[in-house]
């Protein structure tokens, strides 16, 4: 009988470990991306910032700064809802699929490593990669 229970014990830790370690670990997570930009011979700062919730939405943000100052206030520029998948031990896979604010989708796919704090992503049709950078300082506040 103790051997029984010591069994059915450590079956129930086991799926319980199993089931923390399958959460997704997107969730409550910033990453940044920081690109350069002329536009009639003015440089500038595009940032892009993605920000993960608990409920598989997909916030991104963009914003417009020259040098230190902020141009364009962070605002919301897409908004819609991710998928994520463990590739292997490292790397996992992430989706996104959100619509901007005039309409036009707003999707990308690629590989993260929050261990190494690095996402790739890239349009369905396009070569051109985005690198983020995950940023865990970052704090999400759920009301």
């Amino acid at each position: 009988m103790k051997k029984y229970k010591f069994l059915l014990f450590t079956l129930s830790i086991s799926s319980l470990l199993l089931a923390g370690c399958a959460s997704n670990k997107l969730n409550r997570t910033v990453w940044y991306n920081v690109t350069v930009m002329q536009e009639n011979g003015v440089m500038g700062n595009v940032g892009t910032s993605l920000v993960f919730n608990t409920d598989s939405t997909v916030v991104v943000y963009k914003g417009v700064s020259i040098d230190t100052t902020v141009v364009i206030s962070p605002y919301i520029y897409a908004y819609g809802k991710y998928i994520y998948s463990k590739i292997d031990r490292k790397n996992s896979q992430v989706s996104l699929s959100a619509t901007t604010k005039d309409g036009s989708p707003y999707v990308y796919t690629g590989e993260y490593n929050k261990k190494e704090g690095l996402m790739i992503l890239n349009k369905p049709d396009s070569k051109l990669k985005e690198t983020y950078f995950w940023n865990p300082e970052a704090k999400i506040y759920v009301k």
